[in-house]
């Protein structure tokens, strides 16, 4: 992670690592004022044409950080939706303590 200039705070900045590969996802936040609206709109459009994953809030980079880290300590592990779900037309199991003796 390192920060890096905006469009309008001079070269290198952020356009010109987008277009080089250099950034691998971004994280975009606006301080409100006019210059940083203007340079978000061009980098999140940037980011999209390059496919560029884009974070547009520190809530989100936080968690997408989480994510990452617990994914480092982890196996990745596939499973299908309805290995989460059960159909809502299967049987229900009951609990042993509630099943009929």
């Amino acid at each position: 992670v390192e920060p890096v200039l905006k469009i309008h705070e001079g070269r290198p900045n952020a356009r010109d690592m987008l277009k080089n590969g250099q950034i691998q996802v971004m994280v975009i936040t606006s301080s409100g004022d006019d210059l940083d609206s203007r340079d978000g709109l061009q980098l999140r459009r940037l980011a999209l044409a390059y496919k560029v994953p884009i974070i547009t809030t520190v809530d989100g980079a936080r968690a997408t950080m989480d994510a990452i880290k617990s994914m480092k300590n982890k196996s990745i592990e596939i499973l299908a939706l309805q290995d989460y779900f059960q159909p809502a037309d299967a049987p229900q199991k009951l609990p042993a303590a509630q099943a009929a003796p």
